[in-house]
């Protein structure tokens, strides 16, 4: 279980009323003093998940309130509140070799992609500055033959290149990349 994965365990499992009631704080009509400064009249509030004291602005969570209340930093917060909720916060071995798998093929994954990046990039360029270098010069008779289905081609080509390859949003990139990629293996 990863650290957001377990936060969100630990903050479903015991809800902030809860745990303000084990700290002895308890609520009269939706408010009391604040726990953490000389209050005078009720200013700490909670509204679901979330409190707020109104005279000195702390608020947050269930796990902001653990870590001020009892002085811990987050680690310390999220090990007694999984504690009391009786979740498990050690990774088995398993668990560890899962993610470091995991990451080794992310990072393999965007290897592959990034040399696949590279190549579409230097062989689309390639192709369109040969075909301008042709159309420039004019086509002889026999070459019309060879360059065909190129020069048909050709805006399709370059609406690609020019999309998909010369912006710096790569989300269409990476879709043409799974296309391919799937489609090849």
């Amino acid at each position: 279980m990863n650290g957001g994965s377990l936060i969100a365990h630990i903050k479903a499992a015991l809800p902030l009323e809860a745990v303000l009631s084990d700290a002895g704080i308890h609520l009269e009509r939706g408010k009391r003093r604040c726990p953490f400064h000389d209050d005078r009249s009720p200013s700490f509030t909670i509204r679901g998940e979330k409190w707020r004291c109104w005279a000195c602005g702390e608020g947050g969570d269930v796990l902001d309130f653990v870590k001020k209340f009892h002085g811990l930093d987050t680690r310390g917060a999220i090990k007694m509140l999984a504690d009391r909720a009786g979740i498990s916060t050690h990774r088995t071995p398993a668990d560890t070799r899962a993610a470091v798998q995991a990451r080794q093929e992310r990072g393999e994954r965007e290897k592959t992609y990034r040399a696949w990046e590279k190549h579409k990039v230097d062989s689309m360029a390639a192709l369109l500055w040969l075909y301008r270098q042709k159309e420039a010069q004019g086509f002889a008779e026999d070459e019309l033959k060879v360059f065909a289905p190129l020069i048909h081609a050709m805006p399709e080509i370059e609406y690609t290149y020019e999309t998909v390859f010369c912006t710096r949003d790569d989300t269409a990139r990476r879709a043409l990349f799974e296309e391919e990629y799937h489609n090849a293996g």
